[in-house]
């Protein structure tokens, strides 16, 4: 399946000053359901 990456730029909160990415990766997908797992990781 398909990777993908996605970028974190800060936020707001106590996240204002994060950053990071994540990684989502396609395991299965059906007609209506998608099991897609993420692997996040942010720097405070």
């Amino acid at each position: 399946m398909r990777d993908a990456n996605c970028r974190r730029l800060g936020g707001t909160g106590v996240f204002r000053i994060s950053c990071g990415y994540c990684l989502a990766k396609t395991h299965s997908m059906a007609v209506s359901d998608a099991v897609i797992r993420y692997n996040a990781t942010l720097i405070h």
